[in-house]
């Protein structure tokens, strides 16, 4: 059996906030999720709109204000109750990790100390960028969304990511103390 892809959710639930979207409306939407918890190829959302219309889950009408024709797309009776079947089924998988720092550190004894110290400290650097960035977009997502039903939902999604970037951030000073301390067997500590 074909894995079901699950961006359809994304999509089903971003149309299911908002009367009439287009492609670019949700592809924003989407952007914005990717750089938190659901990441989707953005030349993939045109493919599943298409699907969700052959599906009868969305329709479509075409907005011709302006100088360019628009294809809105608004989610049906049939794609809310897909949509609500899915929501309360638990969710099959936990999500799955690349990182390609983590996997350079586990083949850490190959490298020489100074080279491990600046992957960490390389890393810890991007966190901290990320960890403010994401503190920023929980406060825009706090004037943005106030009071909508979704600002409580959004917002404590930045909050987890800003608490695993402090876990991140915990680990980082913590690996460079122990590499500092000659903790880690390295390539010069093997020779």
């Amino acid at each position: 059996m074909a894995k079901e892809n699950k961006s359809i959710y994304a999509i089903l639930g971003c149309l299911g906030k908002r009367e009439w979207m287009t492609g670019y409306d949700i592809k924003q939407i989407m952007q914005k999720m990717s750089a938190m918890y659901w990441a989707e190829n953005n030349a993939q959302i045109y493919p599943l709109l298409k699907k969700l219309l052959i599906e009868k889950m969305v329709e479509l009408k075409e907005d011709s204000q302006g100088p360019r024709k628009k294809l809105l797309y608004k989610i049906t009776p049939k794609g809310m109750n897909h949509l609500m079947k899915w929501l309360v089924k638990p969710p099959q998988e936990l999500a799955k990790h690349k990182d390609e720092y983590l996997l350079k550190f586990s083949l850490g004894q190959f490298l020489d100390q100074n080279e491990l110290q600046n992957h960490i400290e390389n890393l810890l650097v991007k966190v901290k960028v990320k960890k403010n960035i994401l503190i920023d977009g929980e406060q825009r997502i706090r004037k943005e969304h106030e009071g909508r039903k979704d600002c409580l939902y959004i917002s404590s999604i930045y909050e987890y990511g800003i608490l695993l970037s402090e876990a991140k951030v915990k680990w980082c000073e913590s690996i460079l103390k122990k590499i500092k301390n000659g903790d880690f067997q390295t390539n010069e500590n093997l020779k």
